[in-house]
């Protein structure tokens, strides 16, 4: 594998007016300067539909497959006539400054039915019937989803009416019926962010930047997913779950780590040759080059807790589904594509499959200054080259930010002792990017907050928290020449061009 850097940035944290980033020229412009600053990959976060109560994480959504529409481009769909200059509101930049996620809702939502007003009225409908006809296997379902959530205004679809959680034929074709535009109307927003990224795709092609996704493991209970096919997860017959995701107790959290999401009968999906999976991954690389498989242990054991349980202490682990969803998963897609997130405690089954498969892990060098740092993974002269190096990811804090509140005297002086340089909190983000640029690791990942040395608040996540997060942006003035200029001498030095 050729050597590689790159850089991690959320769409929604590009610059914009509407609250939010998108996927049109901004997104375009950033390539460009990818490009310029001789970066070959954009690893983003998901795209997905998120939820206000679950702090618009994109690992909590309504769907595994579903857009957010707010990452639409209200440009380009002028651009296209579908909306009209003067409908634009005045923005004031300034005030914008990070993610709000209810603005860019009440701003874009109006004109996205605009939009879709216009849509309809012309002559040929068939690119958006055609949309929907290679989407309709999850699209049917996530379209319907969203009419009775906005009839009943609940996400929680077990306490929907019983003919319509239990799906009967005649109910939910009345309610087809009586939201077909409202069903319209949602595939459109699909159809639109759809075009638009593989718009944006074409275009990384044309500047040789390649793009990474992000997979997350579960999906959430109120989501069209689970509604759709509950037969396909651990529920009882009242539809509630019978366990939970999460992760049992460690030296960081004494009660472990009660996600919440229904877990998965791995025996139905196995009777059914994973075909929900494989159709999950075609998805993802329909927008990506390289897809990252979050919580990668899970596939071979995973943490079940049951569900009355508040905390993950009386979880237990069951066995995943290992070789027979691997070997499946290689059968269909044979250059396997994939990027194993192999971060916490891993253990040998997770490292033999991934050297089975041929499947690159993850190095976080924000990891590798503890006490057991001459033999710790992470720690550079461990490093082995099929793997992505990152100074950290999004649930870290930047580097700067880890120096200042996270990290130990101890780690500052093993990492001091390691560099031999003395550091303090303006030089350690250089220090920590530069061991990761002269890594064997084949690809540098770097958060673009580490090139710019941001502090804190520049962190995307902060993990078991709901508030605050997922909300950082660039203002648009970060991204000069010098700074690509900068970093593509970076990547000549370390040999990433």
């Amino acid at each position: 594998m050729t050597r590689h850097g790159g850089i991690l940035l959320p769409v929604f944290s590009l610059p914009s007016p509407w609250g939010i980033g998108d996927v049109g020229s901004r997104a375009r412009n950033f390539v460009d300067w990818l490009a310029q600053a001789g970066q070959h990959y954009w690893q983003m976060l998901p795209l997905t539909h998120t939820k206000e109560i679950f702090g618009n994480s994109p690992y909590s959504s309504l769907s595994a497959f579903a857009c957010s529409p707010l990452l639409a481009s209200i440009e380009d769909l002028i651009d296209e006539g579908l909306i009209y200059p003067n409908e634009i509101p005045l923005f004031n930049e300034e005030k914008v400054g990070k993610v709000h996620y209810g603005l860019a809702e009440k701003l874009k939502m109006p004109l996205l039915e605009k939009a879709f007003q216009r849509f309809i009225q012309r002559a040929n409908m068939d690119p958006l019937y055609l949309f929907w006809e290679e989407q309709r296997w999850w699209l049917n379902d996530f379209a319907l989803f969203m009419a009775i959530r906005h009839r009943i205004e609940d996400d929680r679809w077990n306490l929907w009416p019983a003919s319509i959680r239990q799906r009967e034929k005649q109910t939910l074709d009345t309610i087809r019926s009586e939201e077909k535009e409202y069903i319209l109307f949602t595939v459109f927003v699909q159809y639109v962010v759809f075009s638009q990224f593989q718009k944006l795709r074409s275009y990384c092609r044309s500047r040789n930047v390649e793009l990474i996704g992000d997979l997350p493991i579960y999906v959430s209970f109120e989501s069209a997913d689970v509604w759709g096919c509950p037969e396909m997860f651990q529920l009882n017959a009242d539809m509630t779950p019978i366990a939970v995701s999460g992760v049992p107790p460690d030296y960081f959290s004494s009660t472990g780590q009660r996600w919440g999401n229904p877990l998965y009968r791995w025996d139905y999906a196995q009777d059914n040759s994973f075909h929900w999976w494989i159709k999950r991954l075609e998805h993802a690389l329909h927008f990506f080059d390289l897809v990252r498989f979050d919580h990668f242990r899970g596939f071979l054991a995973y943490w079940s807790i049951p569900y009355e349980e508040k905390t993950a202490v009386k979880g237990h682990w069951e066995e995943g589904p290992n070789d027979n969803f691997f070997s499946a998963i290689k059968e269909k897609f044979s250059t396997m594509p994939f990027i194993a997130e192999n971060l916490g405690i891993i253990t040998p089954d997770v490292t033999e499959a991934m050297k089975r498969y041929d499947l690159p892990g993850m190095l976080v060098l924000l990891f590798a200054f503890d006490e057991s740092m001459p033999r710790n993974p992470y720690i550079l002269h461990n490093h082995t080259p099929n793997n992505f190096i990152y100074t950290g990811t999004h649930d870290n804090n930047t580097v700067k930010g880890w120096f200042d509140e996270d990290s130990t005297t101890q780690e500052k002086e093993r990492l001091s002792t390691y560099t031999n340089t003395p550091l303090n909190r303006n030089n350690v983000t250089t220090v920590l990017t530069r061991l990761a640029l002269m890594s064997v690791a084949d690809t540098a990942i770097i958060p673009l907050q580490d090139y710019l040395n941001l502090g804190s608040e520049g962190r995307i996540n902060t993990p078991s928290t709901i508030e605050g997060n997922w909300q950082w942006m660039l203002t648009g003035k970060e991204l000069t020449d010098s700074l690509a200029a900068s970093l593509h001498s970076l990547m000549t030095v370390y040999g990433r061009i």
